[in-house]
């Protein structure tokens, strides 16, 4: 049923500001789209599809249903002329346009709320009568699927096994099981046939943020391409572009993908949400079924855009963020030099934990010293189990987990550590380099320090995490002499603009 046009005052009812431009955070997980930014995701989209009665549209992860809602103003004022009647038009993109899969119960009557202007769209409030109460925004009911007596995670989802599906049963909370991702719900998602999949969807699960936490956006954005619609706008974390963990898969499948038409980066991602803290920042993607070719990549830092780029996403192993750093790393890979890359140990170089505490004094004469999170303890010669060879020599140490502001300038690496004969460290550090001597050590240490290696690294970092794979980039050259980066920037016949830019974009 239609409710009355007077009683709607329809333009006021597809428009609630107040609670979505407030709500900024609904979990660790779920991170809420100010409806600015949610109109900024749908601006990527060609102009057409908002004048075409024939589309379906679909948010798979709907939060506060802001999408859909800005999508229906859009489409509103869009299908005019296709439509002339206000209620006609109103009721023919609320119930055969616009589609949407909540995330819990509660985010679905918010979605409700927002696209409907009642949590139930069968209620005589809701802006067009639906048979059901869900309307087009569906909870679909979905668990987890782990194997038996196992604490492994969710064989489709990756989420730990305290995501388990009889959570919700036991202690009433949600099971997080998201239904666009699980096998059980894709026969509706596939039988629809969606034309247009937009949105933000969840950013990962685990421990809210730290250590033990999964990515799970890469799981939407490729169910979403598995689906085949025509477009793709979303919103998700920009870590994939070259470090993330669990991401390597998928970062090798988005840089392959020519259909990715358009990426837009916010290095910080304060700049798209004042609350949550998302370590590389946070980026729009539009995924075009019917393009193939170069990718517009747009970098905004402060509100302004300070690079532009059209490239072949596949061209690098890793997604570079502004131009000027593309042609800096042409000028340096040009001298094909040995990369710091496979110098530099995995995590956990000595077999030690960050969490490990050893004896606060040396015991024996074979006690190790241990350099740790807490300080220095003392580790038996026995507890060493991987590289003991090393102990023995001079090393540098890096810690694992530095700078990952997105906002220049950037410290990119933390302090080097000198670790001498005798010494080891804890997965709180990575061995950056083993040495028969203290002088070579030392000058490892000092090229650490320079601006141009730092901004090497930050081309393959953009999170906290260092890795092997963060040096790739880096030339192995510190034992041909003590380096200043004015020596360096010779060395690669850099110009006053890429000079100019590694210095204001590396801190001291």
């Amino acid at each position: 049923m239609l409710i009355d046009a007077k009683e709607a005052n329809l333009g006021e009812r597809f428009y609630n500001p107040d609670i979505l431009d407030c709500i900024a955070s609904l979990s660790a997980d779920e991170v809420a789209t100010p409806p600015s930014r949610a109109n900024e995701v749908l601006d990527l989209l060609p102009y057409e599809v908002w004048s075409n009665p024939d589309l379906k549209w679909l948010d798979p992860g709907c939060k506060t249903g802001v999408f859909l809602r800005e999508a229906a103003k859009r489409l509103y004022l869009g299908l005019e002329e296709v439509i002339t009647d206000d209620f006609s038009r109103a009721e023919h993109i609320l119930r055969n346009m616009l589609y949407g899969t909540a995330l819990t119960e509660l985010t679905a009557h918010v979605s409700r709320r927002s696209l409907y202007a009642s949590k139930l769209a069968n209620s005589k409030h809701s802006l067009i009568e639906f048979s059901s109460a869900e309307g087009n925004i569906r909870l679909i009911p979905s668990k987890h699927t782990f194997l038996a007596n196992s604490k492994s995670t969710c064989l489709e989802c990756h989420a730990p096994s305290g995501y388990g599906p009889s959570m919700r049963d036991e202690i009433g909370l949600e099971n997080h099981a998201y239904s666009f991702i699980h096998q059980e719900s894709q026969e509706w998602f596939k039988h629809m046939k969606f034309d247009v999949i937009i949105g933000n969807p969840p950013y990962q699960l685990g421990d809210g943020g730290g250590g033990s936490a999964s990515p799970i956006y890469n799981y939407f954005v490729e169910q979403a391409i598995d689906l085949d619609p025509k477009y793709i706008s979303f919103i998700i974390p920009s870590r994939w572009f070259n470090t993330g963990k669990g991401l390597g898969a998928f970062r090798n499948r988005m840089l392959s993908e020519e259909r990715i038409r358009k990426i837009v980066d916010f290095p910080s991602a304060s700049e798209v949400f004042p609350g949550p803290d998302i370590k590389g920042g946070v980026c729009y993607i539009l995924w075009d079924r019917d393009y193939s070719g170069k990718c517009e990549l747009t970098s905004i830092q402060a509100g302004n855009v300070v690079s532009k780029q059209n490239l072949k996403l596949s061209d690098y192993s890793v997604v570079i963020r502004s131009q000027i750093g593309v042609e800096i790393l042409k000028k340096v890979s040009i001298q094909n030099e040995e990369t710091m890359e496979k110098f530099v140990s995995s995590q956990t170089p000595f077999g030690l934990l960050s969490n490990y505490q050893g004896s606060e004094k040396q015991t024996t004469k074979n006690s190790v010293k241990v350099y740790g999170r807490g300080g220095i303890s003392w580790a038996k010669e026995g507890e060493i189990t991987r590289h003991p060879e090393w102990v023995n020599k001079w090393k540098v140490l890096t810690p694992k987990a530095s700078d990952g502001s997105g906002t220049p300038p950037l410290q990119v690496l933390s302090r080097p550590l000198l670790s001498e004969p005798g010494t080891v460290c804890s997965q709180t550090y990575l061995v950056a380099g083993v040495f028969d001597s203290k002088k070579e050590a030392v000058s490892l240490m000092d090229y650490m320090s320079t601006k141009f290696f730092r901004f090497m690294v930050s081309l393959r970092k953009t999170t906290q995490d260092v890795n092997p794979n963060s040096f790739g980039y880096v030339p192995n050259i510190a034992s041909e002499k003590k380096w200043t980066d004015i020596e360096l920037y010779k060395k690669y016949e850099l110009l006053d603009n890429e000079v100019e830019h590694i210095e204001s974009h590396i801190k001291e």
